[in-house]
C-alpha cells in the first residue's frame, strides 16, 4: 500500500491577523534566519490571498 501526501500549506490555516502575528512571534522566537525568511513568505502569500 502507498500513501499519497500532500504538500502542507500553513498559509491555508492563517485565519485572522492575530493569527499571522502568533505565527510570527513564534517563529521568531527561534532565531533561525531561513525559517523566518519563510515565514514572512507564507505569511505575505496569505494576505494576497
Amino acid at each position: 500500500m502507498t500513501l499519497k501526501r500532500s504538500r502542507f500549506d500553513v498559509a491555508e490555516h492563517l485565519g485572522s491577523p492575530e493569527m499571522i502575528a502568533a505565527y510570527l512571534a513564534e517563529v521568531f522566537a527561534h532565531g533561525d534566519a531561513k525559517h523566518i525568511a519563510h515565514a514572512l513568505g507564507t505569511a505575505s502569500s496569505w494576505k494576497a490571498r
